[in-house]
């Protein structure tokens, strides 16, 4: 397992520092890193467990939460959900989010509630993809 973290770790560095030459300025107001390439979905030799780890790193990284302990990560999840709720807010209106949010399996269970809906886009099988759409829509806009 310490083998296959290091191998993990030192993918991540190399991925971080490819993306440090994307240049996207940040807003502190937006508190949502655009600078980086979701990769836990790609083809590596990694199992289950290693790629779920990189999901876990990867949306920690890009909600800007910061983890004392990689290995097992001992979020507040009050925190986690306060930050997801805060984005909500800010691109709940953009039209990139909606057709993604109305592509969603529960979609019509959840209408009442897009929140619920939004929420379940930060999951492993659709972070990538809300990943993407969120880069975009921070690169095409001024939000504040």
């Amino acid at each position: 397992m310490v083998i296959k973290f290091t191998k993990l770790l030192g993918i991540i560095k190399y991925i971080n520092n490819i993306t440090c030459y994307i240049t996207i300025l940040m807003d502190s107001k937006w508190k949502y890193n655009s600078k980086f390439i979701c990769t836990y979905k790609m083809e590596y030799d990694f199992d289950d467990d290693d790629r779920n780890i990189l999901y876990q790193l990867q949306l920690l990284d890009a909600l800007e939460l910061k983890v004392n302990n990689i290995v097992g990560p001992d979020i507040d999840e009050t925190i986690l959900d306060n930050r997801i709720n805060e984005l909500y807010e800010k691109v709940k209106n953009e039209q990139e989010i909606i057709d993604f949010m109305k592509k969603n399996p529960y979609y019509k269970s959840y209408s009442h509630d897009p929140l619920i809906i939004f929420k379940m886009l930060f999951s492993y099988d659709d972070f990538d993809k809300l990943h993407k759409i969120m880069c975009n829509i921070y690169k095409n806009s001024s939000l504040e």
